[in-house]
């Protein structure tokens, strides 16, 4: 199934009745705020544009304040260095707990000086104490692991690191490493409502992060979505929204749930675009979960897995 086209049974989505799926987790996953939208205009749905640095504070207090205690960066992401100042402020370099990236490797030959560069840089602006999770931005970039285990061990040694981790787009880049031991690995990958790929991942426990659990905000946001985007997922936007409505559900609430119940995970990454977005979110009774609906279990069979890779949809 191409982009141009949609199944008929998107039509009649909204009007099937709900039959839950009581599969549910006996576990609450932990939250981790993303600050992609704090140094950035990120997101299809964004229509605050770039946030000061006031409004990017007042997310991150309001995070603390609601006990998140762990956050996800990148240098691509220009947060570190307010993050940074929050540590600081703050008095919070013991307290926090921070995930963050290797920038892309532009030259793999010269790979050594720049990781070092990067790390330098991340903690630098960082503020912190360690570094619990140093993320490989492009997985592709991550063969360093496999062909120069030793040397990157010795560059490790450097730093306050606990654990490397690699950030994913396919099921194929966590495979790689399915019989690699030199290193405990912890993955990135989406995960959502529309996006289960990697349901039944072979992931250890303990080092599964699931992101892009709102779909940059298309799960979410009943607004009219503007291109770049494939016309069937504008089509299937429409069509569960109308079916949000008509059953009178909360697409956060209904999304949030399914992630925050999955035993496929450990851990779950958003971003908001205001303190109000991350009030409402962190109000949210995760225990009130009812399982996914089974008539939406098989609609997310027909979906064309190039909807949801938003590199795809220029």
């Amino acid at each position: 199934m191409g982009n141009g086209g949609i199944p008929g049974y998107y039509q009649s989505f909204a009007q099937n009745s709900i039959n839950y799926n009581q599969n549910i987790s006996t576990k609450i996953n932990k939250p981790v705020l993303g600050t992609a939208q704090l140094g950035q205009v990120y997101g299809i749905t964004n229509k605050e544009g770039l946030l000061t640095k006031k409004q990017s504070m007042e997310i991150l207090e309001t995070a603390w304040n609601k006990n998140i205690r762990i956050f996800d960066t990148a240098p691509s992401y220009y947060s570190e260095k307010i993050i940074g100042d929050f540590v600081k402020t703050n008095g919070l370099e013991k307290e926090i707990t921070i995930l963050t990236k290797i920038s892309p490797v532009p030259i793999l030959s010269d790979w050594k000086k720049h990781i070092i560069d990067s790390i330098n840089n991340s903690i630098l602006n960082l503020k912190c104490e360690a570094i619990d999770v140093l993320f490989f931005h492009n997985a592709e970039n991550s063969v360093i692991l496999s062909q120069y285990p030793d040397e990157f061990i010795e560059i490790l040694k450097q730093f306050p690191i606990n654990k490397i981790g690699v950030s994913v787009y396919e099921e194929s880049e966590i495979d790689y490493f399915k019989n690699f031991n030199s290193f405990d690995i912890a993955f990135q990958f989406p995960y959502n409502i529309f996006d289960q790929r990697f349901t039944n991942n072979s992931i250890k426990e303990g080092n599964r992060y699931a992101r892009s659990i709102f779909l940059q905000g298309i799960i979410t946001s009943n607004k009219k979505l503007k291109n770049p985007i494939p016309y069937g997922l504008k089509k299937l936007h429409k069509a569960v929204h109308k079916y949000f409505q008509k059953h009178n559900i909360n697409p956060l609430e209904y999304a949030l749930q399914y992630i925050a119940n999955s035993n496929q995970i450990d851990y779950y990454l958003f971003g908001v675009d205001n303190k109000n977005q991350l009030e409402e979110i962190m109000n949210i009774d995760l225990n009130n979960y009812h399982g996914t609906d089974s008539d939406f279990e098989r609609v997310i069979q027909l979906i064309d897995k190039t909807w949801l890779d938003p590199r795809k949809w220029s």
